[in-house]
């Protein structure tokens, strides 16, 4: 692209991704009173069809904001956020508390949920890591939109990519109660294979986990370390000696 200004509206301040006939560039919208940024999308070539019809199944999408041909090119442009990326905060190590970690999981299958009727290949790509933005001062995990090609993708890819970052934001601590372990465990096993199937799951577990730390809190400080050296014992045991708690 040659030049910074597209259909005369957006001024192009920074170019996020680039590669063959694809391209992700922040750009500000000068025709708006806010000169609000927005991510735009820019497909060239063998791309433009394709993603004009996957992109109508996001039409709906609160972030979506509208779709143009400029050029030759399909521009589709989405609202932007600007957090911080799911890597700086949820590392392994990260002194992250339960609550916020839970709030976070939760938001991830929410985002799941929302994009099960979309193609997969738009799913999949909105869930890499470089899309997913956490806001701690708000309590919330959002997600931005800048979707490159991935190729072909399905379902339970959708499914392993979440379990990725799930796997990042419920990393399996010291102090992880078993039943967030063998959450986690499962959803890495690639035994959940639907959006559906994983989400089901997580409705399932969700309160069940939120139960078992709320119960670690109610203990002493010597209660809880006692209780804790014994989980960690025996999880170890089990991971070890495979079989059923």
């Amino acid at each position: 692209m040659n030049t910074l200004l597209l259909r005369g509206q957006y001024k192009v301040t920074c170019v996020l991704y680039a590669e063959g006939p694809y391209a992700a560039l922040l750009a500000v919208d000068i025709l708006s009173r806010e000169k609000t940024e927005y991510l735009l999308n820019v497909y060239e070539g063998a791309y433009v069809k394709p993603y004009i019809r996957s992109y109508n199944a996001l039409r709906n999408c609160d972030s979506f904001r509208e779709l143009f041909v400029w050029k030759e090119s399909l521009v589709v442009v989405f609202q932007f956020r600007q957090g911080t990326p799911i890597d700086q905060v949820f590392y392994k190590g990260a002194q992250v508390d339960w609550h916020f970690r839970m709030k976070a999981a939760a938001d991830l299958f929410r985002q799941l949920l929302l994009l099960a009727d979309t193609p997969p290949e738009i799913g999949c790509a909105v869930l890499l890591s470089d899309n997913i933005q956490v806001f701690p001062l708000e309590d919330c995990v959002s997600v931005n939109y800048m979707i490159r090609p991935l190729g072909e993708m399905n379902q339970r890819e959708l499914v392993f990519l979440l379990s990725d970052q799930i796997q990042k934001v419920l990393e399996l601590r010291w102090g992880s109660p078993l039943v967030e372990r063998d959450f986690v465990r499962e959803l890495s096993s690639g035994t959940l294979k639907t959006v559906v199937g994983a989400y089901g799951r997580w409705a399932q577990a969700e309160p069940v986990i939120r139960a078992a730390y709320e119960g670690l809190e109610k203990r002493t400080f010597v209660g809880r370390m006692l209780h804790l050296a014994l989980l960690n014992l025996k999880d170890w045991f089990h991971t070890r000696f495979p079989k059923r708690r």
